[in-house]
C-alpha cells in the first residue's frame, strides 16, 4: 500500500478506513490533500475486495471541513464551477463540498 502525506489508509477485511491527518487546520483539505485522495479512492474503487470506505478525521472534535476552497459545484451544476487544480474523477468528489 502506498505511503500517504495527508491521511492514513487502512483496510480491514472489505472495509477502508480513511483517516484525515491534518488537525493543525482543523482537517481542511487544500489542493495537494485532494490529489491524494483521488489516489486514495481511485485504489478503492480498482478493488473488488473493498466494498464499504469510511472517512474519519484525527485531531479534537468539532467542525469537519470538507475543503480549504470557497468555490465548489452545486449538484444541479449550477455555480461558479470546479475549483481549478482539483481532479476530475468522481471518487474524489467525495472530499468537494457540494
Amino acid at each position: 500500500m502506498t505511503d500517504y502525506r495527508f491521511c492514513t489508509v487502512a483496510d480491514e477485511g472489505r472495509v477502508r478506513i480513511v483517516t484525515i491527518n491534518r488537525p493543525e487546520v482543523m482537517n481542511a483539505l487544500h489542493s495537494e490533500a485532494h490529489w491524494e485522495f483521488d489516489l486514495v479512492w481511485n485504489e478503492f474503487a480498482a478493488s473488488p475486495d473493498l466494498w464499504v470506505g469510511i472517512i474519519n478525521r484525527r485531531g479534537e472534535p468539532g467542525v469537519f471541513p470538507p475543503a480549504t476552497t470557497s468555490r465548489s459545484r452545486r449538484p444541479d451544476g449550477v455555480g461558479p464551477g470546479r475549483p481549478p487544480g482539483l481532479p476530475e474523477s468522481a471518487t474524489a468528489s467525495t472530499s468537494i463540498s457540494r
